[in-house]
């Protein structure tokens, strides 16, 4: 998450001054093997400031979750810095930010799709049906949802008419 945030930022700052596209697939809360599954430190993908920040998991014997809610925290830290950057850059106007996940919470680390059924790797609509927030300051207004079923291939068509690409 830390180099992903590094090099996101590092793009902006040589990149603000003319039109830009920066793809920023974060991979967290993702899990390595499980040889050590059973190391209180599995999974560790955020900061020990951010795993600091749920004493009460670890404490339990919740290391899974620990990590998971950890990764999403220092994740949602790095998102928050970008986002500040690119409006300390005074692009909000000029910008729009799409966050999406891949899939539904996987199982077993502490996480529920509830009340939804299923999770990661299945069909069911807790693996399949998936949050995604759009935000364009100007364009887009603040807390507008929308009922309509999309899916990431949407976005390549929509942003190209947003800028004016046939």
């Amino acid at each position: 998450t830390n180099l992903f945030e590094r090099e996101a930022i590092k793009f902006l700052k040589e990149n603000t001054d003319k039109p830009f596209f920066l793809y920023l697939p974060f991979n967290a809360p993702h899990y390595g093997s499980n040889q050590h599954k059973d190391d209180p430190r599995y999974p560790v993908q955020a900061t020990q400031e951010f795993l600091d920040m749920y004493p009460e998991e670890f404490e339990k014997g919740n290391f899974k979750r620990q990590g998971t809610l950890a990764a999403i925290t220092d994740m949602d830290d790095a998102i928050g810095n970008i986002l500040k950057l690119i409006e300390n850059a005074g692009k909000e106007e000029n910008t729009i930010v799409i966050f999406m996940s891949d899939n539904g919470a996987g199982t077993g680390n502490g996480t529920a799709n509830y009340p939804l059924r299923g999770g990661k790797s299945n069909f069911f609509e807790g693996g399949i049906r998936v949050p995604a927030m759009v935000y364009w300051r100007g364009k887009i207004k603040a807390g507008e949802v929308s009922d309509y079923i999309g899916c990431n291939h949407d976005f390549m068509p929509t942003i190209a008419e947003a800028v004016g690409i046939k």
